[in-house]
């Protein structure tokens, strides 16, 4: 994994988790909540496109 790529994860897990002690497992658990915030923020960002179009 590229340094860049580790630096990201860390900083996802000091968003979600403070300063609990970063683990595999909590790095994986914060990559997961980021994932799914941005995936919910897509589906946000699309029912607004298709609100404002429909009216």
């Amino acid at each position: 994994m590229g340094k860049s790529r580790l630096d990201q994860l860390q900083a996802y897990h000091a968003k979600y988790f403070g300063a609990v002690t970063a683990t595999q497992e909590s790095l994986a658990q914060a990559l997961y909540l980021e994932t799914q915030q941005q995936e919910n923020f897509v589906i946000a960002v699309n029912n607004g496109i298709c609100q404002a179009l429909s009216e």
